[in-house]
């Protein structure tokens, strides 16, 4: 009895050794090899709602002593290379490609862009959108991809694997919007 409890003392021993000794995982490890450093996935801009102008998001009695409106936005991005594209709406009808101003945002070396997009409102102008008297929807579409216009949405592109594998995945694209309602008037302005 005493030398069956020696040798299961000794089996264990040369158990715990043997374990300690290989020291490795029995189960073999995948060899994929990174290469480092990745490009990061397209991240989202943003529209800073702090900075926009006007702040307030319904414009009442547009015509009535006023005549021009300026809208403004100022974008961020912490993908500083992107060029950013604002797209401005008066009206939106879904499925009809046009919009009624493009501003580019220059890449910049930090993500505040130094440019605002503005657009100006002017009920004297013959095709302005807004003489109409009612309710209007003036919108800044921001976009860091080319932006189809029927739709509304941003284009993807062809990027890397994110585990390094072999395979090409879609690097997709983002779009964010502000906008304001605008209650024209019959005022002064026609």
């Amino acid at each position: 009895m005493l030398r069956s409890a020696s040798a299961s003392a000794a089996l264990l021993a040369l158990l715990a050794w043997g374990s300690l000794a290989l020291g490795g995982c029995v189960i073999p490890q995948d060899d994929t090899l990174f290469t480092w450093p990745r490009e990061p996935k397209n991240r989202p801009p943003r529209i800073l709602e702090n900075q926009v102008s006007p702040q307030t998001r319904i414009i009442r009695e547009f015509g009535n002593g006023t005549c021009r409106q300026t809208f403004e936005v100022l974008a961020t991005d912490p993908d500083v290379l992107d060029l950013l594209t604002v797209y401005w709406f008066v009206d939106y009808v879904p499925g009809q490609a046009s919009t009624d101003k493009l501003d580019l945002l220059a890449p910049s070396d930090r993500p505040e862009r130094n440019d605002r997009a503005t657009f100006v409102a002017d009920l004297t102008a013959a095709n302005s959108k807004l003489r109409a008297p009612g309710l209007h929807t003036v919108e800044a579409v921001l976009a860091d991809r080319q932006l189809d216009l029927t739709t509304r949405q941003p284009s993807q592109q062809l990027g890397e694997n994110p585990d390094g594998g072999a395979a090409i995945v879609l690097d997709e694209g983002y779009a964010v919007t502000y906008a304001w309602t605008v209650e024209t008037v019959t005022g002064v302005c026609q």
